[in-house]
Formats: structure tokens, sequence, C-alpha cells
């Protein structure tokens, strides 16, 4: 079961594209009914432009926040693909094993409550077994590679992206490991609402846990269990200041260097798990965590990084389970840390769940009914002409050196352009979606 797969592909077409097969809606880029004009912009400019907006507009109920721009084009965009959904769904001719059709799958399989009902956490358990059966910390990290794809969050992260101060390069990066919470609320005790989040927190863990099998009382010690973990892992990590500086988290080494820096994780066997190889450098973006993971990393601690394992599992498939698991989880994470009022209707939720595992696919989708070739390239000789523009003002710029100036149309011309969604879309093929006549849950 593919719990959460961090594509950040959210439909890959961006949320404001334009219609070339129906009318654009009307969206103006500077609304005057929402000006206070009876405020000078000299006292008080914000709301000197949002005044009459903020006067009028009330937050929707399932909504934490609401803008009049991009808020909107959301919503909107989500019904316009529930729209294509529901005609995929309908449409015989869609070959059932293109990317689209899984996308309808999964969309149709989330909507299936009666059915995830009926499962439960049935589809956690082999992951949750496999947990289970570890027998000293020397096996992590095979298993965290192993079931990364599946939603098991880990002690670490590990990526490939580009070098921050040399984006031509892919480079290895490695960084803190998952908290259901942001360090603050583990750390920063004598604020009373991190107290009294944290608080709800260890009580949310725990029904969680009781949800999904285990007794109110084992649940209970469990939950204490992995705050404390969870602590341990929050207190060595950069503090919300200090990770505003992009150069404390750009810490370049050579792969033996950091082998050195955690000597009690076997790097070899997880990397050759993940079956990544042949680099011989990362960027460890806190060391002083990774130092701090390895002297936790350690037989008498086992029991309790266990624990800790199976939360992650459980959390990272709340949403996909039953609806009582979806409903527990919203009831923490959205009301009472965001101040929801009311979930999100289920057919939006369902797509955000689609969006964050075959984004892409979903993309396909909505590009072939709102966004065809031809207006991408509209779009892209429009961009050719602005920075053609560009070239022309900087040449102009009577304060610019001759040398900055070629740097600077080096620098323009050197930009990567991305209009509405990519050139080579992504492949799924190699995600298995299985059927069952009784449960319409996805592995």
């Amino acid at each position: 079961m593919n719990l959460k797969k961090t594509l950040l592909a959210s439909c890959a077409v961006a949320i404001a594209v334009t219609s070339c097969k129906e009318p654009a809606k009307d969206y103006p880029g500077l609304d005057m009914t929402a000006m206070d004009t009876s405020v000078s912009p000299k006292d008080d400019f914000y709301r000197y432009v949002n005044g009459k907006w903020i006067d009028s507009t009330e937050i929707p109920a399932d909504q934490t926040v609401w803008g009049g721009g991009f808020n909107k084009l959301r919503k909107d965009t989500d019904a316009d693909m529930l729209a294509i959904l529901d005609k995929a769904m309908n449409d015989k001719n869609l070959d059932q094993s293109s990317d689209q059709a899984k996308a309808v799958f999964v969309y149709q399989s989330i909507m299936d409550t009666e059915a995830r009902d009926k499962a439960g956490y049935e589809p956690l358990l082999p992951y949750l077994e496999q947990i289970e059966a570890i027998n000293s910390v020397d096996e992590i990290p095979a298993l965290l590679a192993e079931l990364s794809s599946k939603g098991l969050r880990g002690f670490y992260g590990f990526g490939v992206g580009p070098d921050a101060q040399n984006t031509d390069i892919n480079v290895a990066q490695m960084g803190p490991g998952a908290l259901g919470m942001q360090r603050e609320y583990y750390v920063d005790l004598d604020d009373a609402d991190n107290v009294e989040k944290l608080a709800a927190y260890e009580k949310h863990v725990a029904r969680m846990l009781t949800l999904t099998g285990t007794d109110a009382a084992q649940a209970a010690n469990d939950a204490k269990t992995i705050i404390a973990i969870e602590t341990q892992m929050a207190q060595p990590r950069l503090d919300k200041v200090a990770r505003r500086n992009p150069q404390l988290s750009y810490n370049p080494m050579s792969l033996d260097e950091f082998k050195t820096l955690v000597p009690s994780i076997d790097w070899d066997e997880y990397f050759e798990k993940l079956e990544v190889k042949d680099f011989d450098r990362i960027i460890v973006s806190q060391p002083a965590y990774m130092t701090a993971l390895n002297n936790m990393w350690d037989n008498s601690n086992l029991d309790a990084m266990k624990t800790y394992m199976r939360w992650t599992m459980v959390d990272a498939a709340a949403t996909m389970l039953s609806t009582e698991l979806e409903d527990a989880n919203w009831d923490f994470y959205s009301k009472t840390m965001r101040g929801a009022k009311e979930q999100r209707p289920k057919d939006e939720r369902a797509l955000g769940t689609v969006n964050g595992t075959l984004g892409e696919a979903l993309g396909q989708l909505y590009v072939s009914e709102k966004f065809p070739a031809e207006a991408k390239a509209k779009a892209k000789e429009m961009i050719e002409y602005v920075k053609k523009a560009y070239e022309v003002r900087i040449n102009g710029l009577a304060w610019m050196s001759p040398e900055t100036k070629v740097k600077a149309i080096e620098k323009l011309n050197g930009m990567t352009i991305k209009i509405g969604y990519p050139d080579q879309w992504k492949d799924y093929s190699e995600m298995e979606i299985k059927k069952s006549c009784k449960r319409r849950y996805f592995i």
C-alpha cells in the first residue's frame, strides 16, 4: 500500500492556467471593490488595499486561511478536476492500464468509505509486523529503506536534489527524521500553548494507537514513549531562527566523513537497499542532530524506537484507512492545531490524496481538458518576449557595468522556464494498483 509518497506534484498544472476550450473565469488583477479608501494608505496600506474585503469575507468553516486569490483559484481548480475525474470514471475508452486510470481508481478507492471501514487498519498489519520482528537496531536501516515508500518515516531523511551552491548538479542530502509536530512544541515548554498542544498530541497518539488495535492502557504508555523519543529527536535540531539561515543547513562532506560522523548506523546496507550508489559527497543539513542520533542508536532503546516506527506508519496512513481514523486525524491536526471547524468535503480530500500519489497522472487528465499544447506554446512565446524585454532593459541600465550586464544576461538566459506541465510526464508504470472485489483499498 503506497501510503504517502511525497511527490510535490500537486496536479502538475499550476493553479492559474487558462482554458482554451471554454471562456476563462474572471479573475481581476486588482479588485477595487476590496479597497477601503476611507483609510489613508500612508497610515495603513494593508487596510487601504483589503479593508472592505476583510469586513465582508468569512473564512470558510473547512479552511484555516482564506484569500481572494490563490485559495479561491485552488477551490475552483479542484471543482474542475473533480468534474474531469467524474468524466474519466464514465469514459469507456479510458485505457485501464494507463497512469490516468490508476489515478481514477485511487480516487474511487478513497471515496469508497464503506470498503475502507470494512478493511479498518488491516492494510497496515504486514508493515507493523515487519517492525515488530526487528531484533536489533542493526536491522532498522534496511527496513527504513524498504518501507520508506510505504509511509514509514524514520530517524533520518535521505534524498537527492540540486546542490544549493551549484544547481547544475544533484547531490545526496541527509536531514533529521520525522516529528509529529514542530520542534518548538517539544522544547519550548515555557510557552503555555506549547505545553497544552504537546499534551493534546500525546492524547491524540494514544487515541490513534487504540483505534489500530492497541489496548487503552498500553496505548497511553506507548504515547508517552513516543513523546519521549520525539523529544530526544527534537532537542538537537536547529531552532526556528537558525533554520532560516541556509548556510547553517549546508554542510557538505565526503561519504567517509559522514560515516565517521554516524558510525553506529550501517550506511552501506541502507544505501544498497535504496539502490543508491556511485556517490562520494553528501550534504548534511544538521550534523548536531546526526551526532545525537548516533548516541541514541543502541539496543537499549530498541523497544522505544520500534514503538515510534509503528506510530509513524499509523500516522502516515490515517487519512487513507477507516473514516474513524481519518476523522481522528483531522480532529487533532486540523481542528486542534489549526482551528478548522469542519472537514473539507470528502471528494476534495480524496482528490488531495490522488495529488499526493499520482499527481502528474491527474495532471494529464487536467491538461487534456484545460490546457492544450497550443496554449502552452503561446505562453512560452510570450515568456520569450518578456525575456527579450528584460535583456533590452538590462543593456540600457546606466548604473550597471558592462561586466555585470554580461553576467545578468547570462543568468537571464540560464533560467529554466516551466509552463503549466512538464515536457516529460512522470511514469507510474511501476506503481501497482491491486483491486479487491470486497475491499477497494490500493496497495
